[in-house]
């Protein structure tokens, strides 16, 4: 499989109910929708991923991230955070590209 396949491959269609988080990722420039998603979806790799959004039939393009969040806390859930590309409220995510695997960042600041 070529990397123009990878990228076009849908690994997951996730729908749920978008829920407020703690709102970190808009005091540093990447407001997240995180979506509630039932238990037993079966979820991707953990990691980040490109996605496309899907919303009252409109398509949006975002980032999606998979995964336990190590930078901001050793809190072992699993959520599934969307920042979409110039809309904020989803219902359906597809995750398409697999980008990095999750890993803390070395540094990290909610000041800018």
């Amino acid at each position: 499989m070529g990397t123009t396949d990878k990228i076009r491959t849908i690994y997951t269609a996730m729908t749920g109910s978008v829920i407020y988080g703690r709102g970190i990722g808009k005091h540093v420039g990447t407001p997240t929708a995180d979506l509630r998603v039932k238990d037993q979806t079966k979820l991707p790799e953990i990691g980040v991923y490109t996605s496309k959004i899907i919303l009252c039939h409109y398509i949006f393009y975002g980032v999606t991230h998979i995964g336990t969040r190590p930078t901001l806390d050793t809190d072992k859930r699993i959520s599934v955070e969307t920042h979409i590309l110039k809309y904020l409220l989803t219902n359906s995510v597809k995750a398409y590209g697999f980008i990095f695997p999750n890993n803390p960042f070395l540094h990290f600041s909610l000041h800018s």
